[in-house]
């Protein structure tokens, strides 16, 4: 029997992969588990692996294409009939087909007629941005959505301006960083951001943590900002919300990102369930998502469901700065480095460890007033050290 295997679903927003590598050719023989191909994917890069023993019949792909969910890369032969074909000295050549081809993985996207893909081009509209209103995106929905009347308003039109690029190089970029672009470029577009900042006293926290690392814990800032988000967003579950198709979302877990600068690009793990997690459970699983992250292992299924994001540049000696919502997200926390500064405490003058916080907040899902008692949350747990209730 001939088996094709397809580019998988990895993640609600997946719609297509680029070819990155191809491990096999017409004749091997493979057995379940093997890697077949690597497929690169707007989050990251997947070894897509043979669910089959047999014999590789057909390769219907090339590497540095870039083909929707679905589509066949390589056509296998399962053992009983390649040891038939083996035997009779041939491998038949596997049929192709110019149908929509249906992804394998548990959630599928839409996918588009060829009628719709070539108004799109023509009009260098984004497919993955087009919401059909059937299964399939026609040609009638890229219509709507360059009318901007689909939920994702169309890109801007090219920038009023020229560039000279005659002798210059076009810096490579990786679909992770192409895709964030997009994605941050529409956030920044589209939602009515504002800011808050807050200075916030760690000395009580300090003091937990240097007790934690004379114990031998290995327990940094970054977990503390995760475990401070996750009980206040448990507390404040319009923070924890999404906003999509002008309405709002309360999302029934507390899942906070951790942003990664990775070497394809910024990547988002996910911690979920975050607010249920102890502070050791928490750092340990950070560290793992993290570790995965710089070593190009992470998975989309490791960026999925996140309702928060929390972005530190403190290792970079970063003092404060001002970061971008990531979609359908209502708000992100970013911080910098710890700095001391002089305080007074009870007439006394006295240098304290001070970390600046900022919020950036969705206006549609929050008001002034809502995010600043979320940020006071945050605030009021980091001072008081893991065991602070909320106020």
């Amino acid at each position: 029997m001939n088996v094709p295997v397809k580019i998988p679903k990895h993640g609600l927003n997946m719609t297509k992969g680029l070819i990155v590598d191809i491990f096999v050719k017409p004749g091997d023989d493979v057995n379940v588990g093997d890697v077949l191909f690597q497929l690169e994917t707007d989050k990251a890069v997947i070894d897509v692996e043979s669910e089959y023993k047999g014999a590789v019949a057909e390769i219907t792909a090339a590497v540095g294409e870039e083909l929707p969910v679905g589509a066949p890369i390589v056509t296998l032969r399962t053992e009983d009939e390649a040891s038939a074909a083996a035997g009779a000295g041939e491998i038949p050549h596997a049929a192709r087909t110019d149908a929509p081809a249906v992804s394998v993985g548990k959630r599928n996207k839409a996918l588009a007629t060829p009628a719709a893909r070539k108004y799109a081009k023509e009009h260098s509209a984004d497919l993955a941005l087009i919401r059909p209103k059937g299964s399939v995106i026609e040609k009638e929905d890229v219509e709507a959505y360059l009318r901007g009347e689909s939920d994702i308003a169309p890109p801007r039109p090219a920038a009023p301006f020229e560039y000279r690029t005659e002798g210059k190089e076009k810096a490579e970029r990786s679909r992770i960083q192409k895709r964030t672009a997009e994605r941050l470029s529409y956030s920044f577009r589209e939602i009515p951001h504002f800011w808050l900042v807050r200075d916030v006293d760690l000395s009580a926290l300090e003091e937990e943590r240097q007790a934690a690392i004379d114990q031998g814990g290995k327990i940094g800032i970054g977990d503390y900002l995760l475990a401070a988000a996750a009980k206040a967003l448990a507390a404040h579950p319009l923070a924890n919300a999404g906003y999509y198709a002008d309405e709002i979302w309360y999302n029934p877990s507390v899942n906070v990102g951790y942003a990664v600068a990775s070497p394809k690009g910024l990547v988002v793990p996910v911690v979920r369930d975050a607010d249920k997690l102890g502070l050791d459970a928490l750092s340990e699983r950070r560290r793992a998502l993290v570790r995965k992250a710089l070593d190009g292992q992470i998975g989309p299924e490791d960026m999925e469901d996140g309702t928060f994001t929390v972005t530190n540049l403190a290792s970079f000696g970063i003092d404060r700065f001002f970061a971008i919502i990531n979609p359908p997200q209502a708000a992100i926390l970013s911080a910098g480095r710890v700095k001391r500064q002089p305080a007074v405490s009870s007439g006394a003058l006295k240098s304290v460890p001070v970390l600046t916080l900022s919020l950036a907040v969705d206006h549609r899902v929050l008001d002034g007033a809502e995010a600043a008692d979320f940020l006071a949350a945050i605030a009021e747990i980091l001072e008081g050290g893991t065991a602070s209730p909320i106020g």
